[in-house]
């Protein structure tokens, strides 16, 4: 990752950076683990964060997928330091940041990759962390009960339509996020949550919800093609655990 170029905060590359299984059961509306017995979970992308290992301790069968889960033990841990701290310092280096941000997520996104690398090497044997990245993965159609994905769509679009990326050319443009939102579909058999749907920078600087306008389109093509949707406030925990948005489809 490069160093932020901006008056705001961007990145110029996907951070490999974790939640805790707390923050992630708020960011997909997970009110009670029970809700998840008896199915099979799709975390698409996994990351460095608690998910997995959490579900395994509940007996939930999960399996998460990023294009990091390549790397060895020791580069997985050493990339999600350095983005950690990359965040940590360029947040930090903002004004406006400096004022809103609860960097202790810092130190739970720390915390959550401690439990995800203790659990990486064992995890894969198991087939629980799969390389792969959108929008087109290797499962057979309707493998998972729910999919579940955070931290990339709507997130990652350009700084000029509410996401965090600096470059205005990313491959991750709208079509991508259609295609990927399509291709997480095809591998549920009940429904998608997708945490973290709102304009990043109206909810950042300016603590005011608006949807990202990716979502609302994507939204709009969904209910065309008769897919039902809801969208559900959730926390968001990178500052002031100010609402955000998760996109729930029903299948």
């Amino acid at each position: 990752m490069k160093e932020v170029q901006s008056e705001k905060f961007v990145l110029q590359n996907v951070a490999f950076l974790g939640r805790t299984f707390k923050q992630l059961c708020d960011l997909f509306n997970i009110q009670e683990i029970k809700s998840f017995e008896g199915k099979k979970v799709l975390d698409c992308p996994g990351g460095p964060s608690g998910l997995n290992k959490y579900f395994k301790d509940h007996q939930i069968h999960c399996v998460s997928v990023d294009p990091l889960y390549n790397l060895d033990i020791e580069d997985a841990s050493k990339i999600g330091k350095r983005d950690v701290d990359l965040c940590d310092t360029s947040l930090y280096a903002d004004e406006i940041c400096k004022r809103l941000v609860s960097f202790d997520f810092f130190k739970e996104s720390h915390n959550a990759r401690q439990v995800f690398i203790e659990d990486f090497e064992l995890g894969k044997a198991e087939g629980r962390y799969v390389v792969g990245h959108l929008p087109k993965l290797s499962f057979k159609d309707k493998s998972f009960d729910i999919v579940l994905s955070a931290n990339l769509l709507f997130l990652y679009a350009p700084k000029s339509v509410g996401g965090i990326s600096a470059d205005e050319n990313t491959p991750l443009n709208y079509q991508w996020h259609l295609d990927s939102i399509l291709e997480l579909m095809r591998l549920a058999k009940q429904e998608v949550r997708i945490g973290g749907c709102a304009h990043f920078y109206s909810s950042f600087y300016e603590n005011r919800l608006e949807l990202h306008p990716w979502t609302k389109r994507i939204i709009d093509e969904l209910h065309g093609r008769k897919i039902k949707t809801e969208l559900v406030k959730t926390p968001e925990h990178a500052h002031r655990k100010v609402e955000t948005y998760m996109l729930r489809i029903i299948l």
